[in-house]
Formats: C-alpha cells, structure tokens, sequence
C-alpha cells in the first residue's frame, strides 16, 4: 500500500545539509497520542486525516493556507520553458506552465521558538 509522507526538515546552524527526518501519517498520528494530544491512535488518524485532506482541498480552490506560528502553504504558477530537450532522443521541446506548492516557514519556525 502506498502511503503519502510528510516530510519535515530539521536543520542545525553549523551543518551543510540539513537532516530529513519523514513522518508517515500514522507515525504522526502516533507521536500526537504519546504526548497525550489524543486519548487513541485511531481519533489521531482521524484529525491528521481531516487536516490534511482541509489544507488540500483550500490549496485546489485557490486559497492560501495559513497556520500560525507554523507557516503558509500557497501554489505559486512556474513558466513555461522555452525549449528543453528529450534525454534520449534529443528532440526539443516545450515545457508547460504548471503550478507548484510553496510553504513559507513562519518566523517562529525559523527561530525555533516553541
């Protein structure tokens, strides 16, 4: 079965490249019942499930979602390239325009304030 992860990304001040820790949804919904957030794992899954299923949906209608002291997730568009070319054949062609998820980390996220 596959599954989404989240990916969440812990940096150091003195490192080059950033640790990636991934969270599936059950781990998350996992961790929130171990710090006693939820009475059960199962009610955990269900608000994991229905936040990210709300943030989704606000994303395809156009809004901005915004959760403070976390950050804002937007789609931003992205231009079209002119030309590229095909890796094997080495055919060229054209790149459409697409649109693209940009989280922007608050500034308490960014000073690690908790």
């Amino acid at each position: 079965m596959y599954q989404r992860r989240l990916i969440v990304t812990i940096e150091t001040r003195n490192a080059f490249m950033p640790e990636l820790i991934h969270f599936t949804r059950s781990q998350l919904a996992r961790a929130m019942t171990r710090q006693g957030f939820f009475p059960s794992k199962k009610i955990a899954d269900h608000v994991v499930e229905a936040a990210l299923t709300h943030i989704t949906q606000a994303l395809h209608n156009g809004k901005i979602v915004q959760l403070k002291g976390f950050g804002t997730f937007q789609f931003v568009p992205t231009r079209a390239r002119q030309i590229s070319r095909h890796v094997k054949t080495g055919q060229p062609f054209t790149l459409p325009a697409s649109r693209r998820v940009r989280f922007t980390p608050s500034r308490r996220l960014l000073n690690g304030a908790t």
